[in-house]
């Protein structure tokens, strides 16, 4: 398997970051840890297994997948040949698939934790 450079968009930044405060609130700190623990575990298992979940017609390179073990959770994201970008983070069926992010993120942000595999 192909480790890629793993990277977040600002949108996925932001929705974990609502995620871990709606599921805070509700739930208390305990479950929200659990939560982001669960997220931020598949997120980073796509550095290295891209070609997972569901290709989204819309776009080449766009895919998304449930978080496992996590049933109210979904990332969208997109696959390149040298990195993958997470869009969004769905949660509690809030549909964020609508609103697709534009071709080329902003400023994401590396969370590969180490390096990609060279071409």
């Amino acid at each position: 398997m192909k480790r890629r450079k793993l990277l977040l968009a600002p949108a996925a930044s932001r929705d974990l970051s609502d995620i871990v405060c709606l599921v805070d609130e509700n739930d208390g700190p305990a479950r929200a840890d659990q939560v982001l623990a669960v997220i931020e575990t598949f997120i980073r298992s796509l550095a290295e297994f891209a070609e997972i979940g569901t290709k989204m017609k819309r776009r080449a390179g766009l895919r998304a997948c449930p978080v496992p073990k996590l049933n109210k959770a979904s990332v969208l994201f997109e696959v390149r040949a040298d990195a993958v970008i997470v869009l969004r983070i769905s949660y509690l069926g809030r549909n964020y698939w609508a609103d697709l992010p534009a071709l080329d993120v902003p400023d994401p942000i590396d969370v590969s934790g180490g390096e990609a595999d060279p071409e």
